[in-house]
């Protein structure tokens, strides 16, 4: 079941990356994180996880009375409720991807403020800790399986603290590759 897993944390990555570039209107390398994310939407409708049928952009124009940012929150939700429907324990592999990920792309924004409780390294921070309490509360105990909490922590420390974005942005990435990795060996 881990590819069941790895596939819901990679869509969840692609949505989440997706979602960041629509807020800051970089609307070329948001379609390309969707147009990645469809990869795995595909995969799994091929395993029943999801229904087969519309896109994710044909999700998004669904949403058409809406702004790109906005609609694909609207299609992360709707998705976020397919998985859960098939399992919960996969719907929590799909948002740990999606926070992740858009942690991952606050970490890049110019937005990131030098302040802790303002733009987006507070989204960062906020997102961070979501990650660790899907963790610890709900993967962790499920599978015994063994996250890198230190690489978690060493996020949460640069998103919390006055440091460059670059740092955190690499211990972002660091995370992110390293939890996807042990979601798809997991027995999730």
């Amino acid at each position: 079941m881990g590819e069941i897993a790895g596939g819901t944390y990679s869509l969840g990555v692609e949505l989440g990356l997706a979602s960041f570039q629509f807020s800051v209107k970089q609307n070329n390398l948001a379609n390309q994180a969707i147009a990645d994310g469809q990869v795995w939407a595909n995969f799994l409708a091929d395993r029943h996880v999801l229904h087969k049928g519309d896109s994710i952009q044909q999700r998004i124009k669904s949403f058409a009375n809406l702004a790109p940012a906005d609609a694909i929150v609207r299609v992360r939700q709707n998705y976020e409720a397919e998985i859960r429907h098939f399992s919960n324990t996969a719907g929590n592999t799909y948002v740990l991807g999606l926070v992740v990920a858009i942690a991952e792309g606050q970490a890049t924004s110019v937005d990131w403020s030098t302040g802790l409780s303002s733009g987006g390294k507070a989204i960062a921070k906020d997102c961070i800790f979501h990650a660790r309490d899907i963790l610890v509360q709900n993967l962790i105990p499920i599978t015994g399986q063994i996250f890198d909490l230190g690489l978690l922590d060493k996020a949460l420390k640069q998103t919390g603290s006055p440091t460059n974005r670059e740092i955190a942005y690499k211990a972002l990435l660091q995370f992110r590759i390293a939890t996807g990795d042990v979601i798809t060996r997991s027995s999730l």
